[in-house]
């Protein structure tokens, strides 16, 4: 009797295996990419999604070693509708959990697995079929509309992309490259400022070090102040404006960065309205 039932049962999830793989492959076309990473870790043939914007847009299909057995390739077949991500322009990195003194991010990876995500180019670029993933995520938003200058440093010391640029303690940009200079002397930095905070980069404008801890010992008067916990940790850059500030900077403006801010720059009262 048992064995009747089990022959009746097979046959049917046999069929329903049938139909799930026809309706997920009838999901995809025959519209394939091909993304070259630096490793596969975590990519899994049949398993690891492509996302935007948390919706599933793609199923990786293929990963093999390149020819020249320095890259990974992942081939990736889109999702119907899809078609438009593969574009000149298009960028494609994989999301994996990451800690360090900015935060964690990529945790739901934890649960799911790694997965790759895109930033979409524009539409209206040719059609690609070939590319270059980034070793991590970008530093700066889809929409970004920020203005460029760029910061020269003896040494690089704590400084990363992605740390953050403050002024009077509020965030207005962010390190979007830190790199030797072309001689290698120098360290080179490209700061990109928020578009509104664009009218506080001044000609004389100072750049330095956020610094934990700043003493100032005298005779007859000592002080002693400590940023808060979060600078402490994140570290960045700091901005502070002579009180008599000179010209707005142009885009591009090359500034020195300073180890530690100016004598008595918590004195200074410059005014820049910046709307």
């Amino acid at each position: 009797m048992h064995s009747k039932k089990l022959i009746w049962i097979l046959p049917i999830l046999a069929a329903v295996f049938t139909v799930w793989l026809l309706f997920r492959f009838a999901n995809y076309n025959s519209h394939y990419i091909e993304v070259s990473f630096e490793d596969a870790a975590g990519i899994q043939v049949e398993q690891t999604q492509l996302r935007y914007r948390g919706v599933e847009i793609g199923l990786v299909r293929k990963v093999l070693i390149s020819k020249d057995n320095k890259s990974v390739i992942v081939t990736i077949a889109l999702n119907k509708g899809a078609e438009h991500f593969a574009v000149k322009g298009s960028t494609f990195w994989i999301v994996r959990p990451r800690m360090n003194i900015q935060g964690i991010t990529g945790l739901e990876t934890l649960v799911e697995g790694s997965y790759i995500t895109v930033r979409p180019g524009d539409p209206d670029q040719k059609v690609e079929k070939e590319f270059v993933a980034l070793n991590s995520a970008p530093v700066l938003p889809d929409d970004d509309q920020s203005v460029s200058f760029k910061l020269t440093a003896r040494v690089a010391g704590s400084l990363n992309a992605g740390d953050a640029i403050r002024y009077r303690g509020i965030k207005i940009g962010v390190l979007s490259k830190v790199d030797l200079s072309r001689n290698s002397q120098r360290i080179d930095v490209t700061m990109n400022i928020m578009k509104p905070y664009r009218r506080l980069i001044r000609v004389n404008s100072v750049f330095n070090r956020i610094m934990g801890v700043r003493a100032k010992l005298g005779l007859f008067k000592s002080e002693l102040k400590i940023e808060t916990l979060n600078s402490l940790l994140q570290g960045g850059i700091e901005l502070n404006n002579p009180s008599q500030v000179g010209p707005q900077a142009k885009v591009g403006h090359l500034f020195w960065l300073d180890e530690a801010p100016p004598k008595d720059s918590d004195k200074w009262e410059p005014k820049v309205n910046i709307y």
